[in-house]
């Protein structure tokens, strides 16, 4: 192996920073820390942080492990880069799943009613004409 090959193959790629910064999100969405979540995998909080500032590349094994921890798909982890038919989370959908997560029983079911009530177009079309006409 040349000098060139070595320097390559040590250098951060862009996809490493996506995966850290997924990793950094998902931990935050769930509301834990590093300790915590490095405690949970039997590391230390240091490499927790080296992971998700790319500084670390994450081996699969740990990736796997990391998405068993935080109930998703590996592949969320990858965003833009998963080559699956699964659509990623935007970062919209990530803020209303921690909103929701954060409610109650009872303010998730009003959330889940409401979205039912105007995930039809046309209805959707008519409140917002009603809601208008009160103005």
């Amino acid at each position: 192996m040349t000098n060139t090959q070595t320097k390559t193959s040590r250098r951060r790629l862009e996809v490493d920073v996506i995966v850290g910064n997924r990793l950094r999100k998902m931990r935050n969405l769930h509301g834990r820390s590093q300790m915590d979540v490095a405690a949970a995998l039997g590391l230390t909080f240091q490499q927790l942080q080296k992971y998700e500032k790319a500084q670390n590349r994450i081996s699969a094994g740990r990736l796997h492990q990391l998405a068993v921890e935080y109930s998703c798909p590996v592949t969320w982890f990858f965003g833009n880069y998963d080559n699956s038919s699964a659509t990623p989370l935007t970062d919209e959908e990530l803020d209303f799943l921690r909103l929701l997560r954060s409610c109650s029983v009872e303010g998730r079911q009003i959330v889940f009613k409401l979205l039912e009530t105007y995930r039809s177009p046309a209805l959707l079309k008519q409140t917002t004409a009603a809601l208008a006409e009160t103005r």
